[in-house]
């Protein structure tokens, strides 16, 4: 909890640190035999729960418990560890030392060069040689993407020139020099060597979505950017639809898959249980999401195609069950809440509700009795308790050993 400080030193062997903020209180430390010159931390990968550092004392990539992340990292075009920067279109920090910039790639365990005007260089000139800083980086225009301002030369001219992204996000964050720490870094790269600005919030954090499993245990959770999908409740996507029974398939999802930007998945967990989606640099769509969608903002449902037709989720009163039940072309549907779309046919039609498929949900109950003596079907809930059957809520239920809707 807090904050903390991470520094490197340049005297053996205190090689590099981090310091609980308030108090200095030495959390993590790093001995060196030599000058430790540089050293960079930030949150590269948001898929962690924390930044990552390295120093130019060995080639190791560690997290804040000391853990080694990648025991040899190195950065092209012979880079310096200085400098962090928010540059792509996710919420992570980007590497950026001397003329390149870097993303952290999961997949691969390491950082990957990124192209700066159609190239692989920032361009213009930099300062203080071997360490070749830019004149200032920072959130300059606003749009909390970071600028990187060089300088350049024609003739006896000199001119200021200023890097700025091309990458498109779906993130929103107020102006970066909002941030009074961030601002007081900013202008302090001006003092001796420039370093880095950090903010004093992670927007990762920020934008970690949480969901809370309601009374009934069934849920939709939808998200506008990717996320993967954490342990601790099991999750569905849909991928199917019968039209003769009104049943919509599902797939049963492991945790970590990657559930795409402006879709959504059925949860089924405990009740008042909270999960935590983290947004995720990962490229591969694992998660089919054909039929479940949403939105960021508030929007008509409507569409060109006459046979698409929209159903919102409607979760009944004292019942486990979910059904999507259909809404008017030009319907209202609120920001980020998730929506059935389909596309009807001949063999298709348009319902006037559709259920999720329990005979794909586990009940944890393998069977049951046929009847009993008089012949009379028995009904049991999930929790294996007979029940009567005239006056039951709408769920999911036993009936003579078959999973039945009602």
């Amino acid at each position: 909890p807090g904050q903390e400080y991470f520094m490197v030193h340049e005297h053996s062997p205190y090689g590099s640190d981090l310091r609980d903020a308030a108090t200095g209180q030495i959390l993590l430390r790093r001995t060196a035999s030599s000058d430790t010159g540089r050293g960079i931390m930030a949150h590269f990968n948001p898929e962690s729960e924390d930044a990552w550092w390295q120093s130019s004392a060995d080639a190791g990539l560690y997290d804040t418990a000391g853990n080694t992340i990648n025991s040899s990292v190195s950065h092209g075009g012979g880079a310096g560890l200085s400098f962090r920067i928010y540059w792509n279109d996710n919420l992570a920090d980007d590497f950026y030392g001397k003329n390149i910039l870097e993303y952290w790639n999961p997949e691969a365990n390491g950082f990957w060069r990124m192209q700066i005007n159609g190239g692989n260089y920032v361009y213009g000139n930099y300062n203080n040689s071997s360490k070749q800083n830019p004149c200032v980086s920072g959130d300059l225009l606003g749009d909390w993407r970071e600028e990187i301002v060089t300088w350049d030369q024609s003739g006896s001219d000199y001119r200021l020139v200023i890097n700025a992204t091309n990458y498109e996000t779906p993130y929103r964050l107020p102006h970066l020099m909002d941030d009074a720490a961030y601002r007081a870094q900013l202008i302090s790269q001006n003092v001796c060597y420039n370093q880095p600005p950090h903010l004093s919030y992670d927007p990762i954090t920020e934008y970690t979505a949480t969901c809370t499993i309601p009374e009934g245990g069934w849920t939709v959770f939808y998200t506008p950017y990717p996320v993967t999908l954490p342990a601790g409740a099991t999750a569905y996507s849909v991928t199917g639809v019968n039209s003769a029974t009104h049943m919509l398939r599902t797939t049963k999802l492991s945790a970590g898959a990657v559930l795409p930007a402006r879709s959504a998945v059925v949860l089924n967990g405990t009740p008042g249980q909270t999960l935590r989606f983290r947004p995720t640099t990962l490229k591969a769509a694992t998660v089919n999401t054909t039929y479940l969608k949403g939105d960021i903002a508030e929007q008509t449902l409507e569409s060109s195609n006459a046979n698409v037709v929209f159903y919102q989720l409607k979760r009944h009163a004292n019942s486990q069950a979910l059904t999507f039940q259909p809404v008017a072309a030009g319907t209202r549907q609120e920001a980020s809440t998730p929506w059935l779309q389909l596309t009807t046919s001949a063999t298709l039609t348009a319902a006037d509700h559709y259920w999720l498929d329990a005979s794909q949900i586990p009940t944890g109950i393998d069977g049951t009795a046929d009847a009993t003596a008089d012949s009379r079907p028995v009904t049991y809930d999930l929790s294996g308790r007979a029940v009567g059957s005239s006056t039951l809520p709408h769920g999911v239920y036993i009936v003579n050993g078959q999973k039945v809707v009602k």
